[in-house]
């Protein structure tokens, strides 16, 4: 009976792990997401654009904000060119912009470095502080105890087989002994797979590290900025674009080039809120659409959005977040 004995224990705690450590990743993660909106002002179009798509949607706005305003020029193959003799944009994402390009880069070279660069990192740090974005420490924690949770569940479904085979065959199980194998046996494969299911739903979720609050404040934006609405001036182009990607440029010959398959993830680089071009976890991503506009390209991942993970880019931007991300594969933007 000592084999039986602790075989019905090891599942006892094995079930007990798995309950505790979803019971704490649950309550972590609603921490994550339950930040309160410290800010009163309206936010910029740039940190709009972040909110939705990652750091590959707040490039993508500046590059399509410059473009109309005649400060930058798109090339056939996505090459940028900084128009000479224009006048200094006083934005610091505007001004990276024009540095990255140059005499002449491709978008995808422009993305990678403006979105891991420190104007990039100020508008992140930024809505962090306003509680609108969680950051990458925390969202670390409850990634570590996700991972946790893995194990324990899939250790709960190894056991099962274990569990069923001593029930059948030990001979020295008794009727209550087997009765009570069976029993943890089942509720092995419940825990098991409740706990994974948990586990797919949480890692889909940390994609994006926009908490509650920057929720709402996209939604606002949102219902202010309807999609489609023509926009005449540059200002009016900035925040359909920072919402809703590059397609609501108006611009479908320009956007084409700009979402070319060569300069739609920067090789090599990583994800910022599930975007491409930022230097964040690239399982994070935000919200969607720069590669799935008018221009027929496909989106690279996530909600519409990138699920994106650059690197591993998913869309929407780009987990990865958000991501952000990112969930980790770009897109949108």
């Amino acid at each position: 009976m000592g084999v039986l004995v602790t075989l019905i224990l090891v599942c006892a705690v094995l079930i007990a792990a798995v309950i505790a450590t979803t019971m704490s990743l649950k309550s972590r993660y609603a921490r994550l997401r339950r930040a309160v909106d410290a800010g009163t002002r309206e936010l910029g179009a740039y940190e709009v654009a972040y909110l939705a798509g990652g750091a590959l949607r707040a490039v993508n706005t500046a590059i399509a904000v410059l473009t109309r305003a005649g400060l930058l020029r798109v090339s056939r193959g996505g090459l940028l060119h900084p128009v000479a003799g224009a006048a200094r944009p006083g934005d610091d994402l505007e001004r990276a912009v024009l540095a990255a390009a140059g005499s002449g880069a491709s978008a995808h070279e422009v993305r990678h470095e403006v979105g891991k660069g420190q104007e990039m990192t100020a508008i992140q740090h930024q809505l962090i502080a306003l509680g609108l974005i969680a950051p990458e420490e925390a969202a670390g924690t409850v990634r570590s105890r996700l991972r946790r949770l893995a194990l324990l569940s899939a250790l709960c479904l190894i056991l099962v087989p274990v569990t069923l085979l001593c029930v059948l065959f030990l001979p020295e199980a008794d009727t209550m002994a087997g009765a009570l194998l069976a029993v943890g046996a089942i509720a092995l494969v419940v825990s098991g797979i409740s706990g994974l299911s948990t586990y797919v739903r949480l890692r889909r979720a940390l994609r994006s590290l926009v908490t509650y609050a920057g929720q709402e404040r996209l939604s606002r934006a949102k219902s202010t900025h309807r999609p489609g609405a023509p926009a005449a001036t540059v200002s009016d182009i900035s925040m359909p674009v920072a919402l809703y990607g590059l397609s609501a440029m108006g611009d479908p010959e320009t956007e084409a080039e700009l979402n070319a398959r060569d300069n739609a993830v920067p090789p090599g680089g990583s994800c910022a809120g599930g975007t491409c071009g930022g230097s964040h976890d690239t399982s994070q991503s935000f919200g969607g659409g720069d590669f799935a506009g008018s221009s027929g390209t496909s989106s690279s991942g996530g909600s519409g959005s990138h699920s994106a993970s650059s690197s591993s880019c998913g869309g929407g931007s780009s987990s990865c977040g958000g991501g952000g991300g990112c969930g980790g594969g770009c897109g949108g933007g």
